[in-house]
Formats: C-alpha cells, structure tokens, sequence
C-alpha cells in the first residue's frame, strides 16, 4: 500500500541497529526521540512509548489512581484494550451509549451511568472522528473526573484548531499494525504532568526508575512495579520514519478520502459519520452509514458487489459491542452488560468501513464510488 512509505534512511538505521545487536533501548537513543516526537505531535509537554496501545492504557490507569472499587465509565462502541487493563487494576468498567450519527461518547450519555464511584472517562475518537471534548472536558471538570483518550485511530486530528492531547489528562495511542503512523508493534501515551508520566514510568518502565524520573516523588524506588511495557527499538525508528513525512502523507490521502465522500453525500442511501463543530478530523476507516427500510439486504449486497469487484469492505469492526460480548457478560460478569443501550444497539448491519489508506492510490477513489454507485443502482 503506497500510504505506508519508508524512507531509504530507515533501512540504513534498521540494518545498522541489527548488526550492532541495538535491539533493546532502555533510556536515550531512539526512545527519547521517539517520546520528544509524539508529545509535541500530540500538544504535550511529554511523552512515553509502550509496547502497544494496552500498555499505555493500563500504565494510564495506574497513572491516574485506578484501584479496587472505581468504577471508569466506557463506550460500548469501542475495543477489548480499552476495558481488560480496567479489570486488571481491579476497577469496574461500566458501559455507555453512543450517539448514533457520530459514534462519539457524549456527556448525556457519561451522565447516565456515573454513580458516586465514577472516577474517570476513557473514551475513544472513533475511526478518527474527534469527541465533542469542550464539553467533555467542561463537565469532567465539574465532577472531578478524568479523561483518558484512546487517540489510536486520530493521529494528528485537532479540536478548536488544538492538538487533540490538550484536551485530557493522558492520551494514549497504538502505533501498531495498519495504524496511519505505525512501528509495527508500538504504544504511546503522552501528558502535561510530569508527576502522571512518573507514575506511569513507575509502573511499567522496567530499568527507567530512578535514572528518567521527572520528579523527585519515586527516587527512592529502585526499578518499576508493574508489567514490563517497553518497546521494541526496531519499532521506534520505524514510527518516527511514518511521523516525519505524516504530513504531506496525510494531506495527499484527504484530498482522495473528501473526493470519496463527496461522492457519497449525493447518494441517496449512503450517509458519512458526522462530526462535531470546531473538529478536524483525519480517516483510519471511513464509515458509510446505510440508510434503507432494509440495512441488512444492503449490506449484504454491498459485501458480494466489493467482493465481485476485488475491493475489500469490513463490517462494523466493533461487533459484537462491548457490554454484548460474551467476554464480559458471561465471563467477568460486569453488571452494565445488562444495560440498554439503544443508540449503539441501532447500528447492527447498518454500517460498513473502507480502510482509509486503500485511498491513497486515487485509482481506488473511483473503484469504491463505482460499487457504491452500482449497489444503489441495482436497489
């Protein structure tokens, strides 16, 4: 795929690295490049990587005080890695709607589920879509409450012309497999609190502790005292090679993906997901909304036309939602699996999703508004 792009330098960096047998970075090197790079990316004062996403949130969690008997309220219309680091510090996730048309976590929808044992928000900016964080925030504030942001799927997105970590106390990020920057295998998390990066580094930074500490809080420690989260060092180059020409990458992908979604706004069955005011989003996957009396029908005719055109179109990525999984409702037994959430409940079958770097070659724009075009056509 063409979006993905390596620059000849990396391969000189990663051939270099391998026959000098620099494959573990416990402090410096690429690692301090690569958390200098994405807190400002992100709009914070620092940075840390992660072997994965799962990492950074459940080092997050520690961060910000999670333990036994905190309840940390979840969009059902999310990811298995945003809720088993939850359960591991012994907390209680507790499932939320979603609004329909945007797939955003909203404060009606944190309000009714928060009880006196809410601690916090982790919300998720759908498929790129930025949350509605001004209000987020505002309300966060006024009940004492956290906000994580699970940023995998918005690298670089804006809210009020603002890098979208500005906006919460951590955000993580996976840089992992087809993400638009990705190490391979690779998590971040950044913030502006030294004392919140410490206690992260405090958690999973095996041999970071004392030596990288911001504060002088946890001196006294001798090494971490959580899981092992480092990364891999081959990973770390490999992003921070994607970070550099994100950019110019990115730009040239929107230009194909507002041709794509141009064309989808004409159609008379097929909707895009809405964003709120004063976002600027970016793409992971684009999100077509089915709009007909019969979703399923469609959905299925869109499936057989993709596959009789050699495109490849996913379902909604995230079914079952969360509190139906089984994981949770059969398994861990967390009692919000019995709620009724009917926003989210609503989307089965009327969703399907493109990857968006698919589009960076300009012959797929054409080739995907072709199967939509002939899929209505034949309805």
């Amino acid at each position: 795929m063409s979006f993905y792009k390596h620059s000849p330098e990396l391969i000189k960096i990663i051939t270099d690295m391998i026959r000098r047998d620099r494959l573990s970075i416990v402090s410096g090197s690429y690692l301090k490049l690569f958390e200098t790079a994405i807190a400002d990316f992100w709009g914070n004062r620092y940075g840390m990587a992660f072997a994965n996403g799962t990492g950074a949130i459940h080092s997050a969690l520690f961060a910000l005080d999670v333990h036994l008997g905190d309840e940390v309220i979840v969009p059902t219309y999310g990811f298995h890695a945003m809720v088993i680091p939850i359960l591991l510090l012994g907390a209680t996730p507790v499932f939320c709607d979603i609004s329909f048309s945007t797939l955003c976590l909203e404060v009606e929808h944190v309000e009714k589920v928060k009880t006196s044992k809410t601690k916090g928000i982790l919300l998720l900016h759908p498929w790129g879509n930025v949350a509605d964080m001004n209000n987020l925030r505002a309300y966060a504030d006024k009940n004492n409450l956290f906000i994580l942001s699970d940023a995998s799927h918005a690298h670089g997105a804006c809210f009020g012309g603002q890098p979208i970590g500005k906006y919460s106390e951590i955000t993580c990020v996976s840089y992992g497999k087809d993400k638009l920057i990705s190490g391979g295998e690779l998590g971040g998390a950044t913030t502006d609190s030294d004392q919140l990066w410490d206690r992260m580094a405090l958690f999973s930074q095996v041999n970071r502790i004392p030596a990288d500490l911001q504060t002088s809080t946890y001196k006294y420690m001798s090494n971490s005292i959580g899981p092992k989260y480092r990364p891999h060092a081959l990973s770390l180059p490999i992003a921070l090679d994607q970070l550099n020409s994100y950019s110019e990458r990115i730009l040239k992908l929107n230009i194909n993906i507002n041709k794509f979604c141009s064309y989808l706004k004409s159609t008379r069955i097929f909707e895009i997901q809405k964003v709120y005011p004063d976002v600027s989003r970016v793409y992971w996957k684009i999100v077509v909304f089915i709009n007909h009396k019969n979703p399923l029908k469609v959905n299925k005719f869109i499936l057989e036309t993709a596959k009789s055109m050699s495109l490849v179109i996913e379902q909604d990525h995230y079914s079952p939602l969360l509190h139906q999984d089984p994981i949770y409702k059969e398994y861990y037994n967390i009692s919000s699996c019995n709620n009724s959430l009917p926003n989210a409940e609503s989307l089965k079958n009327k969703i399907v999703q493109i990857h968006a770097p698919i589009l960076d070659d300009e012959n797929f724009v054409y080739k995907y508004c072709e199967l939509f075009k002939t899929v209505e056509n034949k309805l």
